[in-house]
């Protein structure tokens, strides 16, 4: 697996992950009014955790190639435009941000102008916040979510359980085994299990946890200032940004910085979709990082 073969079957592993978004609306399973995951009887798959990281391949092959630049933008913005599209019916609000926080960062990198990033920027965010008021029956729960967050009187449960385990592990944590989040909330395992880690192995485990993953990325950081392609490049740094952007969610949940997203932290959550959407990231990377001789 090198560059020229994810350049060569990135379309197929886009079409084939679009395909299955496009099925949630259809067979897709109904949890908490939302149609995310489809039932292959073994597992529920979440389709988006597939669609993030070959959307990124087919973007990154699209803006490393020979064509204008508003060729490139046009065609590359029609292909996030109907994947986020089908997100909002699900509805999924999040993961439709994350898609184009991710493409802005291609575009950003492709090396337009800074006034052409402010007026995509501002086209975009007037667009998402007319659709969530527009159609605020549809995304209720995140006003809900949004009212619990800002009220200081009125902290969602999730999260005053979440602090509380924190405040309970300490720096060293109360031992293996040991942590009573996990039997209070239904979430623990998923977007809260920072928390639970920090309950039972103390802060030092989360400061731990963190500085691994961040070196990680650093280092990838690193190898895109070599010169390396466009296509490379692009990938690369679309990838981390992606990971990173859905850790510091998780966190920020955790600790209440942010409202409940329901963002899982990438490598450690419990999740199938999350652990081979993370593996299949990690393959991508190594891929096109490691040395050929």
């Amino acid at each position: 697996f090198n560059e020229s073969f994810y350049q060569e079957f990135a379309k197929v592993f886009f079409i084939l992950s679009f395909f299955l978004l496009i099925l949630t609306l259809v067979i897709g399973i109904e949890v908490k009014g939302s149609k995310r995951w489809i039932n292959l009887i073994l597992f529920n798959f979440q389709p988006v955790e597939l669609l993030k990281p070959s959307l990124i391949l087919l973007l990154a092959g699209i803006f490393s190639s020979e064509k204008k630049f508003m060729t490139k933008f046009l065609f590359s913005g029609i292909i996030v435009t109907s994947s986020v599209l089908i997100l909002l019916l699900q509805p999924d609000y999040t993961q439709a941000l994350i898609i184009l926080i991710v493409w802005f960062t291609i575009v950003f990198l492709s090396g337009i102008s800074l006034i052409i990033i402010i007026l995509i920027l501002g086209m975009i965010s007037s667009i998402m916040t007319f659709i969530l008021f527009f159609f605020k029956d549809n995304f209720s729960y995140i006003f809900l979510r949004f009212e619990n967050w800002l009220s200081s009187n009125n902290i969602s449960y999730q999260s005053e359980k979440s602090i509380d385990a924190i405040k309970h592990g300490g720096f060293f944590g109360q031992g293996i085994g040991e942590g009573i989040l996990k039997e209070k909330i239904p979430e623990a395992h998923t977007d809260y299990v920072l928390a639970s880690i920090s309950e039972e192995y103390g802060i030092i485990a989360i400061i731990i946890i963190l500085i691994i993953v961040f070196s990680l990325f650093m280092r990838v950081f690193a190898i895109c200032q070599n010169e390396i392609s466009n296509f490379k490049k692009y990938t690369l740094i679309a990838l981390s940004t992606l990971i990173l952007l859905q850790i510091f969610i998780n966190v920020g949940v955790t600790i209440n910085l942010l409202p409940s997203t329901g963002m899982t932290f990438s490598f450690i959550s419990y999740g199938g979709s999350s652990i081979l959407t993370s593996a299949f990231i990690m393959g991508i990377i190594l891929a096109l990082t490691k040395n050929r001789f």
